[in-house]
């Protein structure tokens, strides 16, 4: 790429600023119909989605008001949709440098008369302007679906579940949160929410499939994702370089971790319903990452709803969900029957291979082994670890069948399908 003079820059990434792709786990801002102009914003090797920052994060450090944060935001064409947006941390460098450049900084932030969200016209009738003063809204409250309901209490019931998922810091957690705000409560590690448990092949499609896309991975501004339904709920939270998970239905359900880097899942290991709620939250951030990079989805309609605490301010009372439209049941039911096949990934699992004689094994190989493999291991034997395999055709032609379909109505018809 040509080197560009500031004015340049500024204006390329006005224009395509917001279409974030991630190629090789390099960051690159790409002209999408150009593909000979990119613009690298992240060194090689880092986590996908890079440090992510909230819009009020950026305003607090830099002593501006979230409205002025927001106005910038847009000005140099970065896509944000609200105050509470999140971004990575090329993008806040970049409004970093504006604001010093244009005497924004300030020691201290003003207050922000604009720094709520404001509730759509059609829904202001629902919520007060002013709340009264009140206990924090995660303390005992008569809004509580069982007496004596304290955000502390629910986690210490949850404890199990947060500990197989090795969260750091729950109480600051975003998703256990939004999770206890929305007065959820947590399933039993040996109850089966989802029927029986699926095979290994399935959980082994979907981290192919993930690795095959990874390169590809989109950035989401705006967590969490939600995806409801009535038999399967799913909520996510990007959290430092993990995405950490809520999993259920019926206001039921628990909490995993996964990685962007390389999928690997954290849940508690006793919980019957690990397998089948692993394949569903990495198919769903998939389809986060990928099929709704702009938005919008075939399969999926973005509606608000209404939490169910009503002592929340107003602007943490509504959550935009995702719920399936008929196209995605449809194509559930259509790769159950086996009429509708989705490319294939490939992927080997991790195993042991015995090397002939004269060769000797690759020391770091057999460090990779899990530990109880790596205690048998002979003189001979290398420990070769799972991956995924494939080719760009077949990555190219399962590009092609998300443009009309989702990860996880692909899983769920699969899963259905007992393949």
């Amino acid at each position: 790429m040509s080197s560009m003079d500031s004015r340049e820059e500024e204006e390329w990434f006005q224009k395509f600023g917001s279409l974030i792709e991630v190629e090789n786990s390099t960051v690159k801002l790409d002209r999408q119909l150009d593909s000979e102009h990119h613009f690298t914003v992240a060194a090689q090797g880092q986590n996908p989605l890079g440090k992510i920052l909230r819009l009020h994060e950026l305003a607090y450090e830099l002593g501006m008001t979230n409205q002025e944060t927001f106005d910038l935001c847009i000005k140099l064409g970065i896509g944000v949709k609200t105050q509470s947006s999140a971004i990575i941390e090329q993008q806040a460098d970049r409004v970093r440098a504006r604001a010093t450049r244009e005497g924004l900084v300030r020691d201290e932030q003003p207050e922000d008369s604009n720094s709520r969200v404001r509730v759509p016209a059609h829904l202001e009738g629902l919520v007060r302007d002013e709340q009264p003063e009140e206990p924090d809204s995660r303390t005992d409250n008569a809004d509580s679906v069982t007496a004596g309901r304290s955000f502390e209490k629910w986690l210490a019931k949850g404890k199990e579940w947060i500990a197989g998922a090795e969260f750091t810091g729950p109480r600051n957690s975003q998703l256990l949160k939004q999770v206890y705000d929305d007065n959820y409560e947590w399933a039993s590690p040996l109850s089966r929410m989802f029927g029986q448990p699926p095979n290994s092949d399935w959980l082994d499609e979907i981290l192919a499939r993930a690795e095959n896309l990874q390169p590809k991975l989109r950035y989401v501004p705006d967590w969490p994702m939600q995806y409801q339904e009535e038999s399967l709920e799913i909520i996510l939270f990007a959290s430092g370089d993990a995405i950490h998970a809520w999993v259920g239905k019926n206001k039921k359900g628990f909490v995993l971790s996964l990685s962007p880097m390389n999928f690997e899942v954290k849940c508690l290991s006793n919980a019957r319903d690990r397998d089948f709620a692993s394949g569903a939250a990495l198919s769903w951030f998939l389809d986060s990452t990928v099929c709704l990079r702009h938005g919008s989805h075939v399969h999926y309609e973005k509606q608000l709803r209404m939490t169910s605490r009503a002592s929340l301010p107003s602007h943490q009372k509504f959550r935009e969900v995702y719920v399936p439209r008929t196209s995605f049941k449809q194509s559930v039911q259509l790769t159950a029957l086996g009429t509708h096949r989705a490319p294939l990934a490939h992927r080997v699992k991790g195993h042991v291979r015995t090397l002939a004689y004269g060769q000797t094994p690759n020391p770091d190989s057999q460090k990779n082994a899990p530990a109880y493999v790596r205690r048998n291991l002979g003189t001979r034997d290398t420990f070769v670890r799972a991956h995924s395999r494939g080719f760009e055709e077949q990555v190219l032609k399962l590009r092609v069948h998300l443009g009309k379909n989702s990860n996880l109505a692909d899983a769920l018809g699969r899963l259905s399908s007992g393949h």
